[in-house]
């Protein structure tokens, strides 16, 4: 994948972000009364060993950060209400060719809560609330560091827009 490659994808997936992810600060109501969030991080694009390696320190991080914020981490269970779950996912499109050191990069942020429809309470599907995203650029070299800022940026939204619909004491 040539550096002109690269930039068409930054480009695409700049503009599939569309709408469905600029701020609404209507959907940051949607967080109001939460017990906290189950987190799931997903990493790809990587080779097996060091996806698995960035997506375990990505999940300690996102936990951390959640819990430095006084932001409860549910473990998986179904009788939560609502069930919410924060979702990372951290996509990656590395150059073919071996005189590139680059990789581009997706992070995206969701949470999504199970939901039912007034008119029919057994129909209960997870629907998506709040989002945020972000694409970048970066050197293989630094490539650990840069994305764990940036997946730090896009959790610190959803961090700041929890605590906004659930202040602290």
């Amino acid at each position: 994948m040539t550096h002109r490659n690269i930039l068409q994808v930054l480009s695409l997936l700049a503009f599939s972000l569309g709408p469905g992810f600029s701020v609404d600060l209507s959907q940051r109501e949607t967080l109001k009364g939460l017990p906290g969030v189950e987190v799931n991080v997903l990493v790809t694009g990587l080779d097996d060993a060091r996806g698995a390696d960035l997506q375990r320190s990505l999940q300690v991080d996102t936990e951390l950060r959640l819990r430095q914020n006084k932001i409860r981490v549910l473990e998986a269970n179904p009788s939560v209400p609502g069930r919410p779950v924060l979702f990372v996912r951290l996509a990656f499109y590395r150059s073919e060719s071996p005189d590139v050191d680059a990789s581009a990069f997706y992070v995206e942020s969701h949470v999504a809560q199970d939901a039912s429809l007034s008119r029919n309470s057994k129909l209960v599907r997870a629907v998506t609330y709040q989002s945020s995203a972000m694409i970048g650029l970066t050197n293989t070299s630094v490539l650990r560091d840069h994305v764990r800022k940036s997946c730090s940026e896009v959790v610190d939204i959803f961090i700041n827009d929890f605590l906004a619909e659930n202040p602290l004491p």
